[in-house]
């Protein structure tokens, strides 16, 4: 009986739990985001304005302007590194292909 009671105590039916948040979580969560909605409704904000969103997109803007030579230099750099480490594999490699190569032409 005392598994029973414990049982009824703790579990909380499946119905109320909405993406695995409790009732006052998702209540708290209902109140939060309308009072957010609402405010930015009745209260204008020029996010240009702002120095941090501007240093922001500027910032941004610079990056993906450079973003193609930063990822050929990563490529190539990862390409060198690559082949140092794996140095002695690809010289088996490279030896096992001019073998091939040199027996064809004889």
């Amino acid at each position: 009986m005392g598994d029973a009671a414990s049982n009824n105590e703790n579990s909380i039916p499946q119905d109320f739990k909405i993406l695995g948040l409790s009732t006052l979580e998702l209540g708290f969560l209902g109140v939060f985001w309308t009072t957010v909605i609402l405010f930015f409704t009745f209260v204008e904000v020029n996010w240009l304005d702002l120095t941090v969103v501007v240093v922001t997109v500027n910032s941004l803007s610079w990056l993906l302007s450079k973003l193609p030579f930063l990822m050929s230099t990563a490529i190539l750099v990862g390409s060198l590194i690559g082949a140092f480490v794996f140095r002695e594999t690809l010289a088996k490699y490279i030896i096992l292909i001019l073998k091939k190569i040199m027996r064809g032409r004889r």
